[in-house]
């Protein structure tokens, strides 16, 4: 058994389901004996459910109604080929799922697939039979739109019609969209129906295991969002990424409808060095070398695309990129990379001393950047001196620090994802005295405390801590418990809210991601959908409804717990308007401060329907382009590479004093 406090270092698999035709589920490649093991896997998932999961319920009649929504809602996550009718004859199933389940059959699984398999299937040949004519005939000078915000809140389709209605916008948008890319019309129809001829393709012969997969992951998803079946295969992959061990480019992938959606870079790997892949980035097409021909992968699952983006060391991987920071569809951005291993070492902590003529003289500050909770747990059980962790690395960093004279320290956590628990606590303890740092909370409600039980040398200098929207997990422990014992100045971004807890269980057959628990800071708020709120927030680089765990609706925001008894080292709070009031006139008159406010104010602003007017559309390109060029312009015209990083060194040096009047009153 395997525990982790990091669901952002987990490879997301998506498994969007195809399977072949019938009233029942008889793949012929599909062994009575792999049938036995996932009767046993599905009796096993539900007594993990029930008797270990964090917010353990009997699975019944409610979680039932709840399953059958999410199944339909993984099936076709647009509502765009089940009619309402197919959901009034599927509503049989409502009440009756959880006795399925605890016998061991997913047998209605495979006929509500049917259903969903019939109407995709019927309708994806009724478009590749019809596009040649359809793309010829079609006209870019009305005054329709296309949809942008379908998915599972749209109504179902009314009818046929509806339908036939729904398509002609969705393949006009795809067409607009290609042309404006530079497309001939004889290249977007082989494009498009070859596009979806795969997807055809996939709904048609994909295999048991994968509606068995998809649908555990229906019924997981019910309770949480971290909790996730994995079949064999992919079940390895989440042990490569937890291990950080990575092959490839270096990215975490997710699933959002038809497209490819880049969760993050992992730090080290190719696509975080290059850095042109932003969270939210959607990948829509992937090439071999410099010149190989691009495969669009519009409507392919995860792992299918994982495969294409891994290959031979030093290789070449092209891929076509829709930016999240572009609502028009069109605008692709080409980038290519080399695939290269990720190994820990890259990942280490490092430091670097920052000098800065403020306040009237120069002040040295050491950055101590730290992209992971890493630990070599096997030489640490080995009981070898050598072993790898962030722990001891930092120590040695901070020696390093101090013995260069340097004035207060900066910790860099963006995009830290967090890792092992025991490290985010013994993290803590360099620089406290001793005290929790967090509270655990498993099915039986009852809060254990972790942290540091004995008083030892710690480091007592000056500390902001920087964090941005990737920040997660046992980074977000940190923070939070830095935050309220009062011991260091939080700047950035708010974090991701992750905050539970997730164990990985071997199966009868494939394994079980499930969440066991919950953390708590100490002083009683859940850190789960949250976060850790910054004490001065800088402009956002990522949009909150992309990135983060606020914008999940099945994710509970628990009520806060008693808090746990500990002291406040300084007065930071008493401090925080002069330090906002420095950091305000710095950030007015800062170019790139300014540049990332102008495209924060551009997201808080997005579309929701796309004009298929080609005039309409080239204008609003015009108008984008334009902006993003009178943003490019104020950005080229600062000198500094990382303005977060020297913003948070000057409100380090702004808050020396406050960390030279200790406090320590207890709570």
């Amino acid at each position: 058994m395997k525990k982790y406090f990091s669901p952002l270092l987990a490879l997301v698999i998506s498994l969007s389901c195809a399977t072949s035709s019938g009233d029942t589920p008889s793949n012929p490649s599909d062994k009575t004996e792999n049938s036995i093991l996932r009767a046993k896997a599905t009796k096993e998932i539900i007594d993990a459910l029930e008797t270990k999961h964090f917010n353990a319920h009997v699975v019944d009649d409610e979680a039932s109604s709840k399953l059958l929504d999410a199944y339909l809602n993984a099936l076709d996550p647009a509502h765009l080929f089940l009619m309402q009718s197919d959901i009034r004859e599927l509503a049989k199933y409502r009440q009756g799922l959880d006795n399925e389940l605890h016998d061991g059959s997913s047998a209605a699984s495979v006929v509500i697939f049917r259903r969903y398999q019939q109407r995709a299937s019927a309708r994806l040949q009724k478009i590749i039979d019809a596009m040649p004519a359809a793309v010829k005939a079609m006209r870019f000078d009305g005054e329709d739109y296309a949809d942008l915000d379908r998915g599972v809140k749209s109504p179902w389709l009314a009818d046929a019609g509806d339908g036939d209605a729904l398509w002609r916008a969705q393949l006009k948008n795809a067409v607009l969209n290609l042309h404006l890319a530079g497309k001939s019309q004889e290249e977007i129809v082989d494009l498009l129906r070859q596009r979806y001829r795969t997807q055809l393709q996939r709904i048609e012969q994909a295999s048991d295991d994968e509606i068995f997969s998809l649908y555990m992951n229906a019924l997981l998803s019910v309770y949480d969002s971290h909790s996730n079946y994995f079949p064999l295969s992919p079940a390895r992959d989440f042990n490569i990424s937890a291990t950080l061990k990575s092959v490839g480019i270096g990215l975490v992938l997710k699933s959002d409808g038809d497209y490819i959606k880049v969760t993050r870079a992992v730090p080290g790997g190719p696509a975080a060095k290059q850095g042109d892949l932003r969270p939210g980035d959607r990948i829509v097409a992937v090439g071999e070398g410099n010149s190989g021909e691009m495969r669009d992968v519009v409507g392919w699952r995860v792992d299918d695309v994982v495969n294409l983006l891994r290959g031979p060391r030093n290789s070449i991987v092209r891929l076509d990129v829709l930016p999240a920071d572009s609502a028009l569809q069109d605008q692709r951005k080409t980038i290519a990379l080399a695939r290269s291993d990720v190994p820990l070492e890259q990942q280490t902590a490092y430091k670097q001393i920052i000098e800065v003529d403020q306040n009237g003289g120069k002040s040295r500050v050491a950055v101590i950047t730290i992209p992971s909770l890493y630990v070599d747990f096997e030489a640490m059980r080995r009981g070898d001196k050598d072993y790898r962790s962030v722990v001891l690395d930092v120590r040695n960093l901070l020696s390093e620090s101090l013995a260069a004279d340097v004035q207060g320290v900066v910790l860099d956590l963006r995009d830290n994802g967090g890792g092992a628990l025991q490290q985010a606590n013994a993290l803590c303890g360099l620089f406290i005295n001793s005290g929790p740092t967090v509270q655990l909370r498993n099915s039986d409600r009852k809060a254990q405390i972790q942290g540091k039980p004995r008083s030892s040398v710690y480091y007592d200098g000056p500390v902001v801590l920087l964090i941005n929207r990737l920040s997660a997990s046992g980074t977000e422990i940190l923070a939070g418990a830095l935050q309220d014992y009062q011991r260091a100045l939080i700047v950035g971004d708010s974090s991701f809210g992750a905050g539970t807890i997730q164990q990985l269980l071997p199966l009868s057959y494939g394994e079980l991601k499930l969440t066991e628990g919950e953390a708590f800071r100490i002083s009683g708020q859940s850190i789960e959908r949250r976060g850790v709120i910054p004490d001065i927030a800088f402009p956002s680089l990522y949009d909150a409804t992309q990135v983060g765990e606020s914008n999940l609706d099945n994710v509970p925001l628990a009520d806060p717990i008693a808090t746990v008894s500990h002291k406040t080292y300084f007065d930071i709070p008493g401090a925080l308007q002069d330090l906002q009031a420095k950091h305000l006139q710095r950030a007015d008159s800062d170019s790139d401060f300014q540049l990332l406010k102008a495209m924060q104010a551009r997201r808080e602003q997005p579309l929701h329907r796309l004009s298929l007017n080609e005039a309409v559309r080239k204008r609003q390109r015009e108008e984008n382009n334009a902006q993003l060029l009178a943003e490019k312009k104020i950005s080229t015209a600062g000198d500094k590479s990382d303005p977060f990083l020297m913003e948070a060194v000057r409100i380090l040096i702004d808050a020396k004093p406050v960390f030279e009047l200790p406090r320590a009153v207890h709570d």
